[in-house]
């Protein structure tokens, strides 16, 4: 179980990247910067963005340090249940 939940956390670090690529892709193939005529640096869809707009850098960091602030709930309860059974398993011995 240990592994899947540390698989869960990368693959939750590797689509906050796909996510940001995405609203990237989109922007630069739908906004309004898309026209010819028009230069990158004059491009002015950032209203749009959720992921890499600027205003929306601390949004942006929290989400990417959620997957590190995760915690394996298996871990704790596989301790807590070895020490109820070695509890357990000290009673029986002294009666």
């Amino acid at each position: 179980m240990e592994m899947d939940f540390e698989h869960a956390v990368f693959s939750n670090q590797q689509m906050n990247g796909m996510l940001a690529t995405y609203e990237s892709t989109l922007i630069e193939s739908y906004g309004d910067g898309r026209c010819i005529g028009k230069s990158p640096s004059t491009n002015n869809d950032d209203h749009y963005l959720i992921f890499d707009a600027g205003e929306n850098a601390d949004m942006r960091l929290e989400i990417e340090g959620l997957s590190a602030k995760m915690q394996n709930p298996f871990t704790n309860m596989r301790r807590w249940l070895k020490f109820e059974l070695l509890d357990l398993g000290a009673i029986l011995q002294a009666i």
